[in-house]
């Protein structure tokens, strides 16, 4: 993966003006605290990727949280591709920051670039300590990392529902 300007990694970053415009511009803080919203951008850094590059690893344990301001995924679960999800407002790798699927930290799919992705990325701890500070920002964004595993095992259970005929097919070749 290319990464860049990640001020953690090469000390160059956007200014901290920026980073808070570009949260609060992003769909998915819409109508969230403005203080909150602020914070986590103070704590974001870019990170680009390619297409083909691994973002998240199914089984690994989260560390930190996605969003996605270009640029288009693949969510892989178990091998299988089940959905790809793009563009501006989009968020990932928040189900394991709330242990939602059986109470593990770790990642319930692998997520890859399709493209050039450009994400804003914030660790667990800049996350977690910025949920402590602000409670109604943590109910909101456990209950969009509940709907968002619900949604994964949905599409997952889509992906790998045998195709019609599949069963007759089966059939005519024994």
């Amino acid at each position: 993966a290319f990464k860049a300007f990640s001020r953690r990694r090469s000390g160059t970053g956007l200014g901290s003006s920026h980073k808070c415009h570009y949260l609060m511009n992003n769909p998915i803080f819409t109508g969230r605290n403005a203080l909150f919203v602020c914070e986590l951008g103070m704590e974001a850094h870019i990170e680009l990727f390619t297409a083909g590059d691994t973002i998240l690893t199914q089984g690994d344990i989260a560390d930190r949280v996605f969003c996605l301001k270009t640029g288009e995924v693949e969510v892989i679960v178990d091998d299988v591709p089940i959905t790809s999800l793009a563009g501006d407002g989009t968020i990932f790798g928040l189900a394991a920051m709330f242990k939602c699927v059986g109470g593990s930290n770790k990642r319930n799919a692998t997520v890859k670039a399709l493209g050039l992705c450009d994400c804003r990325v914030i660790t667990q701890a800049a996350f977690h300590a910025a949920l402590k500070r602000y409670p109604e920002e943590k109910a909101h964004f456990q209950k969009l990392a509940e709907e968002q595993v619900k949604v994964t095992l949905a599409n997952q259970a889509v992906a790998t529902a045998p195709k019609p005929g599949a069963a007759q097919r089966i059939r005519a070749s024994l």
